[in-house]
């Protein structure tokens, strides 16, 4: 549960701890809380206060029972219609329009409204603005395989990314248009398959054809990665997280398999990195691990120490700059 979403009292206020601890009990593995927020005490004379929570895979309010219990509404993202806010003195009125259907990919019929007054007001705000990005995004899905319907163009790859790995979850992102599916934490070995599926990898004949790069130019091409996650936030912060960590190790491995001087590990490890480096478009460091994979087994000594020096060097340049463009990554990775 991300620390930054849960409210500063929690550990003060029984009814936030409370039902903070009913909202653990209800989170699947992999799954985050965004944002959460709590009725104001004045708008809960008669019952106990209610929780609404945005989390990485669907919207929870939480109501609690006058005697211990609690009876949760469970709002999956694609149900999403709309949602607003309305801020006032005392408080601010959370509504969303959910769609009745239990079908994924239905937006047929009337939808049902929950709407939850008194929340504080600037935790409101934050659930709000979840909801709107998360019902905006199902929205554009719909509508790219509504016009491609329309048209008979050819389906443009989307790939659902998402905390809820529960049973059936592949078949319901399958009925909503998807063209495939993946899970958190992400894992860069099942990202690549997955691209290269698409048609989205890059050719193996490509991976050397990099020249010489300018310490100057960036390290990590963010035009095409932008591309790639579609300007979702969350996507690219876990994509960068999972490179930088997974990253790290590989690194090591490097430096493990240089001081015992095996080749076949420096090959192998060459390898991974290039895969790593390409799924980001870090491609001075994907040709830099090339490299290594390709003339790891024969260069001299030397030279295989002066090319791990910058694969390191240009592994710590992209980490530091995929850092600079997301916020709170520096954190999440170390």
């Amino acid at each position: 549960m991300a620390t930054n979403a849960v409210p500063s009292d929690a550990a003060t206020d029984r009814g936030v701890y409370d039902s903070l601890e009913a909202l653990r009990s209800l989170l699947i593995e992999g799954e985050q809380l965004e944002a959460c927020a709590i009725q104001r005490r004045i708008f809960a004379l008669k019952h106990r206060r209610v929780m609404v929570a945005a989390t990485t895979g669907r919207l929870i309010v939480i109501h609690r029972g006058l005697f211990g219990g609690f009876n949760p509404i469970d709002v999956r993202w694609q149900d999403l219609r709309d949602a607003s806010v309305h801020v006032g003195i005392f408080g601010a009125t959370l509504s969303v329009a959910v769609y009745r259907s239990s079908d994924l990919a239905s937006t047929e019929g009337p939808p049902s409204n929950l709407t939850i007054p008194g929340l504080r007001k600037l935790d409101a705000q934050e659930v709000y603005r979840a909801c709107q990005t998360r019902a905006q995004a199902w929205r554009e899905k719909r509508r790219i395989r509504e016009l491609e319907a329309a048209s008979g163009q050819i389906s443009t790859p989307i790939v659902a990314l998402t905390a809820n790995a529960m049973a059936g979850q592949l078949e319901k992102c399958m009925e909503a248009g998807m063209s495939g599916f993946l899970t958190k934490p992400l894992e860069i070995a099942r990202l690549h398959e997955t691209l290269d599926r698409y048609g989205l990898g890059i050719p193996p004949e490509s991976i050397g054809a990099t020249g010489a790069h300018s310490a100057d130019q960036a390290p990590v091409d963010l035009g095409r990665l932008n591309e790639l996650t579609d300007g979702d936030p969350e996507f690219a912060h876990e994509l960068a997280n999972t490179f930088i960590s997974s990253g790290e190790q590989v690194i090591k491995e490097i430096h493990d398999a240089l001081a015992a001087f095996d080749r076949n590990a420096l090959t192998r490890a060459g390898h991974k990195l290039k895969g790593a480096s390409a799924n980001i478009y870090a491609e001075a460091l994907r040709a830099l691990a090339y490299e290594l994979e390709t003339n790891g087994a024969s260069i001299d000594q030397p030279r295989l120490k002066e090319l791990v020096l910058s694969l390191d060097l240009e592994f710590q340049r992209a980490s530091h700059f995929l850092i600079a463009q997301a916020p709170g990554l520096e954190k999440k990775a170390g």
